[in-house]
């Protein structure tokens, strides 16, 4: 690539977008540079199941047209976005990663996606994802696993895995990721982006294939914090089409970002939160904390509810919304399945219809409690996930002097926020001796986007790497 499109497909979103709408970029220009480079990185990273090339050229050469005449429009325009192949796009097929919707091409577009087409953005493709979204390594689709571009022979984190990659590695301004368990958080930290699951229907998931929906979210995947809050304010709004969809008015989140966070209570989970740590991830978090404490913050020890009983909780509920989803199609068509994802399905036949209820109630009572937090500080700080991206194929992972199952240990400090449905960012905050990120994880009050994003904006520009690019992929090992 030349050095003026490097620079395209280095730009933030908010940058990118400024330029385009100044006319010092034109949208046909950026997608040029964006297909190029989706093109050398595509055979190391396997981001893309899709790439919708003609028609994102159309769509900029419309946009150019419009800018020519003075109608340059919204938040995205000119900005290329991918979308997690869970995400209906209407006339483009959707595979949800699986053999069993390889040639399934939807009749119309997701409410996100409706969203970024209104607000200039433009559809770059269609990005990989663990099979039916049900899986945090991010290795097991029918299309190859995605690869993290920081290391090719690692994981990604799932289940937006291509979300994840696309973004780390420039191929996308910003992408939409799903999150059930953890699947926008774990991605974001393994490969270094910043990740946001919104509020439980702060976003529509109309038109987004479901896995279990009393804990389906769908969210924003971007380079920094400020591009997120931007990106969420595009994607965010009630949807009628959406049950669960939140009535909230329009917000601009980006609106606390650059003040001050002096004074705040930052509370810091006690027991097993930030116990059996991988010491760069141990590491990366205490120097947050110390950031937090120059900018005037202090760090406040708070009881949460017991994380086992979280994660137990938020099991039940999962595995008996995925098999109420696919116990027929399981039964006709189980053998087309990648074996680790028909195995994890075919477990969710376990839980009881006591032990459903059971859980249920305890989503009510952990919700108000970690609700109740709030009243004594103002966001939460944790870990987002205790260990760097581990090799492709890997499920043990060395922790604390003991061989530990991988994805109990990726989903552990994720889970429990889907239960709740309070919002979660994950933001990258340094890097082991191997130059792999790590990430922190923000929690707020329902609907407290906005102070998460104050908060990770402040930290992001005390961080000694802050804006750290990633090397030019012709200088990476090939898988």
């Amino acid at each position: 690539m030349d050095s003026r499109a490097q620079a395209i497909t280095d730009m933030t979103l908010v940058d990118l977008v400024s330029a385009v709408k100044a006319r010092h970029i034109s949208p046909v220009e950026v997608v040029a540079a964006v297909l190029r480079r989706i093109e050398a990185w595509q055979p190391r990273v396997n981001a893309f199941i899709t790439v919708c090339a003609e028609a994102a050229v159309a769509k900029a050469r419309v946009l150019e047209q419009q800018l020519m005449r003075g109608g340059a429009h919204g938040a995205l325009f000119g900005a290329p976005v991918a979308v997690k192949d869970i995400v209906y796009t209407r006339g483009v097929r959707t595979t949800m990663g699986s053999r069993w919707y390889e040639d399934f091409i939807p009749d119309d577009d997701a409410a996100v996606v409706e969203r970024i087409r209104a607000a200039g953005g433009i559809v770059i493709g269609k990005v990989n994802t663990h099979e039916l979204a049900y899986g945090p390594t991010g290795d097991c689709s029918w299309f190859g696993p995605a690869r993290n571009p920081h290391d090719p022979a690692r994981m990604t984190g799932g289940s937006s895995s291509g979300s994840a990659a696309a973004v780390a590695a420039g191929l996308c301004h910003a992408a939409v990721g799903t999150d059930t368990g953890g699947s926008i958080r774990i991605p974001s930290a393994l490969c270094g982006v910043v990740g946001m699951k919104p509020t439980f229907g702060r976003v529509s998931t109309y038109g987004v294939h479901p896995l279990a929906p009393s804990l389906d979210h769908v969210g924003p995947l971007t380079q920094s914090v400020l591009d997120n809050a931007v990106f969420l304010s595009v994607l965010a709004g009630y949807d009628r089409r959406d049950g669960q969809s939140a009535r909230r008015p329009p917000e601009d989140f980006t609106r606390g970002v650059g003040r001050p966070v002096a004074g705040w209570r930052v509370g810091l989970p006690e027991g097993e939160w930030f116990e059996c740590l991988h010491p760069d991830v141990a590491g990366a978090v205490d120097r947050v904390v110390r950031i937090l404490q120059d900018l005037g913050a202090r760090a406040v020890p708070v009881a949460l509810p017991p994380l086992a009983e979280m994660v137990w909780a938020l099991d039940v509920v999962q595995r008996a919304e995925v098999f109420d989803r696919y116990e027929s199609v399981l039964a006709a068509r189980g053998s087309d399945l990648h074996p680790e994802v028909r195995a994890r399905m075919e477990q969710s036949a376990h839980p009881r219809g006591y032990e459903y209820v059971r859980a249920k109630r305890m989503q009510e009572v952990f919700t108000a409690a970690v609700e109740e937090v709030f009243a004594a500080v103002d966001v939460l700080l944790m870990p987002a996930v205790a260990v760097p991206a581990q090799p492709l194929g890997a499920r043990e992972v060395e922790l604390c002097g003991e061989r530990r199952p991988l994805v109990a240990t990726l989903l552990l400090r994720t889970r429990p926020f889907n239960l709740t449905g309070h919002p979660a960012l994950a933001q990258p905050c340094g890097w082991t001796a191997d130059g792999l990120p790590v990430a922190v994880q923000w929690v707020g009050p329902r609907f407290g986007e906005a102070r998460l994003y104050q908060v990770a904006h402040a930290v992001e520009q005390a961080l000694p790497q802050h804006g750290r690019r990633l090397p030019s992929c012709l200088d990476l090992p090939t898988p």
